[in-house]
């Protein structure tokens, strides 16, 4: 185990190797948080990475994975997919998005986005979701401080957690009627955000405290 914070703003820090025989299992939440790691190699026997664990890791932008890991992997160069159970045969979680993307497609059998996934991806401007998508909850920070232009929400997503898309640049969103559930500080800071519109139909029930706080919105519909 790596504990939490064990690597908390350790800025001389690039890299992180396990030797191929590591027993390492868990890697806890802020483990990393705003180091200067660099790249990282995820050894066979890790099988969990913990709440926020890559918060804050702004030049994490290699990461390479044991071809024997039963819960990782990486997708399309770009992503780091994961099982939501050691027992499950299909991956559904979208953990980690390396930090110097620029655009994504998320597949459609990810049912969830891990919190940070995509956190300081200051490149980033577009997210794309495959068609049928089965996307259902965006975690906590996961947008956060990006630079994402456009994101179209597919109509499976239900609940935002709370600071998902702080800080972003974007201008406009657009609710699909499946979202339940905007949670506090969700939208925090969004100094570029004018328009929010709730499709038709919507089923939305709450939105959190500071949902949209310190963001200059000029229409909602």
């Amino acid at each position: 185990r790596i504990s939490s914070n064990a690597f908390d703003y350790c800025l001389k820090l690039k890299n992180i190797e396990f030797l191929p025989d590591s027993e390492l299992q868990t890697i806890d939440n802020c483990a990393f948080a705003k180091s200067q790691i660099e790249s990282l190699i995820i050894p066979s026997c890790l099988c969990e990475l913990n709440e926020g664990w890559c918060f804050k890791t702004d030049k994490l932008t290699k990461i390479s994975i044991s071809e024997d890991n039963p819960i990782y992997c990486l997708f399309n160069d770009q992503i780091i997919i994961g099982k939501s159970s050691i027992d499950s045969e299909n991956y559904d979680e979208l953990v980690f998005c390396l930090r110097d993307v620029k655009n994504v497609i998320v597949p459609k059998f990810i049912k969830t986005i891990k919190d940070s996934a995509f956190q300081c991806c200051i490149n980033l401007e577009t997210v794309e979701f495959e068609s049928e998508s089965e996307l259902q909850t965006i975690g906590k920070y996961a947008f956060s401080q990006t630079s994402i232009k456009k994101i179209i929400f597919p109509p499976s997503v239900i609940n935002i957690d709370e600071y998902a898309f702080s800080q972003i640049t974007i201008k406009k969103i657009i609710f699909p009627p499946s979202i339940t559930n905007i949670d506090e500080y969700a939208f925090y800071q969004c100094q570029n955000l004018e328009i929010v519109e709730f499709e038709s139909e919507s089923k939305l029930q709450t939105i959190g405290k500071y949902a949209f706080s310190q963001t200059p919105i000029k229409k909602i519909i």
